[in-house]
């Protein structure tokens, strides 16, 4: 793919990593999930662009922007930072654009050109839940594997669904699938407090997202997740009508390796 997506002005480049950046981070307001994570990104993915945004915003592009520092060392990276995240962004560009889940609005945020995808999605309910296993790889990775209930040997994807979204939580392994649900009480004066209430994780207890469009798929924990519990919900989604998303499974668990 070409290079022209990023602009090659230092003005327009500015522009361009600070308005995508700001885009990916930003909730869609159908999916209720940030862009970057709809547009099949992973946490790792968003985070660099992000750090990489933060760098040139607060620390190189003032140097640049302010005559008495710009000397010939600051443009010189300046100009080596807008090469190498050319290397690191289109990249990425070509993942979201080829994911199946960009429209025309990330088209203009992201400036890249959709690759159609020329099979349509239909769009009736989806009233299964997916069939999934998970397997735990060392290094703070799980592999995924997820079937409907007429393929009971080979993975496979809902025919009504875009694809396979999960939501997790990582956990202290002593932690168990229990979350506190109230603060304690204090009772009366002289009297015991009383106990936090529990209750089991919820889908909308997991703060992480990972959509996918693969029946087998790697999730890429981090390493800080090993020997951790990792509490995990999933379902079939529709994203052009998540009205027509499938049920959650029940909460699924396994000990990171």
């Amino acid at each position: 793919m070409s290079n022209s997506r990023i602009p090659d002005s230092i003005p327009a480049f500015n522009s361009y990593i600070n308005s995508t950046d700001t885009y990916l981070q930003a909730i869609d307001p159908v999916t209720l999930i940030n862009n970057g994570t709809r547009l099949t990104l992973t946490g790792a993915e968003s985070g660099q662009w992000n750090l990489k945004r933060v760098f040139w915003r607060d620390t190189l592009y003032p140097k640049y922007a302010d005559e008495n520092q710009r000397t010939k060392t600051v443009v010189k990276d300046v100009s080596l930072f807008m090469k190498d995240f050319r290397t690191f962004a289109n990249p990425l560009l070509d993942k979201m654009a080829s994911c199946g889940f960009a429209t025309t609005a990330d088209e203009s945020a992201l400036k890249f050109v959709v690759f159609k995808d020329t099979t349509p999605t239909p769009k009736g309910k989806i009233n299964d839940v997916p069939y999934v296993q998970i397997t735990p790889l060392g290094l703070g990775e799980v592999k995924m594997r997820v079937r409907t209930s007429e393929d009971a040997t080979r993975a496979s994807r809902h025919p009504l669904s875009d694809g396979i979204e999960y939501k997790y939580l990582i956990v202290p392994e002593s932690a168990g699938t229990s979350k506190p649900s109230a603060p304690p009480s204090s009772g009366t004066p002289g009297s015991p407090s009383t106990p936090a209430a529990t209750s089991m994780v919820m889908p909308e207890d997991c703060t992480n997202t990972v959509i996918s469009k693969k029946a087998l798929s790697t999730i890429a924990l981090g390493s800080t997740a090993s020997g951790k519990r990792l509490l995990l919900y999933a379902r079939w989604v529709n994203l052009s009508k998540p009205a027509n998303n499938g049920p959650w499974t029940q909460l699924m668990q396994t000990i990171v390796l």
